[in-house]
């Protein structure tokens, strides 16, 4: 998730560049042909195998709150995956071309009844601020407003470890990376993506910019791509991109039906929460009609 404080364009950390058309294993050559300084061999021979481009990869070692290091991918900006689920993914994608926004997996909820969220407020780099902790809270809320079969709950805490059969996603602020927020997708078990982090350089006094930052982190964490995966428009009007791109960098996209569909040029929500790019300053913060109506299809709660 990109964010931007002056409409003006200012960028205020570091963009993605994507492609705008999917690509073929001959157009990037080997792995001994392509120059690429951080991704290891088997993420690279992944990324080629799946006949995409390397240059929209990042392979990045994080840490976590409790002291643990996760090795992940990062693409689009602020979508993570766990190495060993990247490494796994079926080679016969047949081409990223979906229409819509759902990840690959989504949350179990015979499994996971209810998403525990457990949020570091302790001293050190680790620690959430004030306006991230109030933000964090508004983010749940969000979503569990809407009527779905998907409950969230959220604890803080100061200890720097936790029961992880307990707890499915942990939150906590990061300085070793370079989008404002990161957050992981469910994975083939049907359990919700591990981690949230936010960028411990974003300190603006904007409540309602820090609601929609989580709010649309956890949507990665609960199943939500991006809703303008196929332009990035949003990217590109608050200037932070320069023309419209496709996310061609995951596996496809699963479409979410009774949502709207993003149709570059014709039709864009540019409310959107899961939109790729939102302006610090002006958001409310709030889901819009669509990315509800996304999580009740998602998660569909019968009586």
């Amino acid at each position: 998730m990109k964010l931007n404080f002056f409409k003006t364009g200012i960028i205020l950390l570091s963009t993605v560049t994507l492609l705008t058309t999917s690509c073929s294993n001959e157009e990037f050559g080997t792995p001994e042909q392509v120059n690429v300084t951080n991704l290891p061999d088997n993420v690279l021979n992944k990324v080629l195998d799946l006949q995409m481009d390397p240059s929209l990869f990042n392979y990045q070692e994080i840490q976590l709150f409790d002291g643990s290091t996760k090795k992940i991918v990062i693409t689009s900006g602020d979508m993570a995956i766990d190495v060993d689920r990247f490494l796994a993914i079926p080679s016969n994608q047949g081409g990223l071309n979906a229409k819509q926004y759902r990840s690959q997996f989504l949350i179990d909820t015979d499994k996971y009844p209810t998403v525990d969220i457990i949020a570091f407020i302790g001293e050190g780099p680790f620690g959430l601020s004030q306006l991230a902790q109030d933000g964090l809270v508004a983010a749940v809320q969000n979503w569990n407003e809407v009527s779905s079969k998907l409950e969230l709950t959220l604890t803080f805490t100061t200890e720097p470890t936790f029961d992880s059969d307990v707890f499915e996603i942990r939150v906590n602020t990061a300085s070793d990376i370079n989008s404002d927020g990161l957050a992981d997708f469910p994975n083939a078990e049907g359990k919700p993506g591990p981690f949230v982090l936010i960028n411990s350089r974003v300190n603006a006094n904007f409540p309602d910019g820090f609601e929609h930052l989580l709010t649309h982190e956890i949507g990665h964490a609960i199943g939500f791509r991006h809703t303008d995966w196929n332009s990035r428009q949003s990217c590109v009007d608050q200037g932070l991109e320069t023309e419209p791109t496709v996310e061609n960098d995951l596996p496809v996209p699963s479409i979410i039906f009774g949502t709207l569909p993003s149709i570059p040029g014709i039709l864009e929500q540019e409310n959107s929460i899961m939109n790729a790019c939102f302006n610090f300053r002006t958001t409310d913060g709030e889901l819009n009609f669509n990315d509800r109506s996304g999580l009740r299809f998602l998660y569909p709660k019968y009586y």
